[in-house]
């Protein structure tokens, strides 16, 4: 008998885009901050994982997260890391998007951010179509709201001119909490002034559907819409 899970979600739709914010078991949450702490404690390991040229980031550390974790990381019921993830995304991806069929959940990278007093993330977009950034961990004095001018903060920005619609999103890192949103959606992370760190966990990916493989070239009708490419 599959075991069931209720899961905490709640849906952000800021300017059109959806922002889907779900809460993370906390023993993710420390398997993942226990997996940087290893990276931060070996100089050939913290090398090896390195993943700071592939990122927009000035950061203190930013490592890659490998499939072998993914896959064999593990909550309670057994659920690996990987098919969490792939869970919510297929889930996002079938009743956001016009409830389509996923036929297939990619996670094409996943890496670990780890920022201190100072660092910060310029406006950015990802690669794929849906991407995410999970927190794992909080400086204090960003949860106690000691810092100011939105120190800390991640900001979701939608470039359109919308007149008086909202075009920015500020959110307060929570640990456990993770957000998904199109991989196109411009934004950033600001810096903090106090100690501590301020740790997040991201991935790119791309879905399948019955009639569409992003991985295959499209092509458009005479309307502008998308031909069916996935055969």
């Amino acid at each position: 008998m599959t075991e069931q899970v209720k899961i905490e979600a709640k849906a952000h739709f800021p300017f059109s885009p959806l922002v889907l914010e779900v809460k993370i078991p906390d023993e993710y949450i420390t398997k993942l901050n226990t997996y940087m702490d290893m990276a931060l404690g070996d100089k050939e390991l913290l090398k090896k994982l390195d993943h700071s040229h592939d990122l927009a980031g000035n950061l203190n550390t930013e490592i890659k997260i490998t499939n072998q974790f993914l896959e064999e990381t593990r909550n309670e019921w057994g659920v690996t890391l990987l098919q969490f993830f792939s869970n919510i995304g297929s889930a996002y991806c079938q009743n956001m998007i016009n409830k389509v069929e996923i036929t297939k959940f990619i996670i094409t990278g996943a890496w670990m951010n780890n920022q201190v007093a100072g660092d910060f993330n310029p406006i950015h977009k990802h690669d794929g179509l849906l991407s995410s950034v999970l927190f794992t961990k909080v400086p204090i004095s960003i949860s106690n709201d000691e810092e100011k001018d939105y120190a800390g903060h991640l900001e979701f920005i939608d470039g359109r001119d919308a007149g008086i619609t909202p075009t920015h999103m500020r959110i307060k890192p929570v640990v456990g909490r993770m957000y998904m949103f199109p991989s196109w959606l411009l934004h950033q992370v600001y810096p903090f002034r106090g100690n501590g760190h301020r740790r997040s966990v991201s991935f790119n990916s791309y879905y399948h559907t019955k009639d569409y493989n992003p991985l295959l070239p499209s092509k458009l009708d005479d309307k502008g819409n998308i031909v069916p490419n996935s055969k």
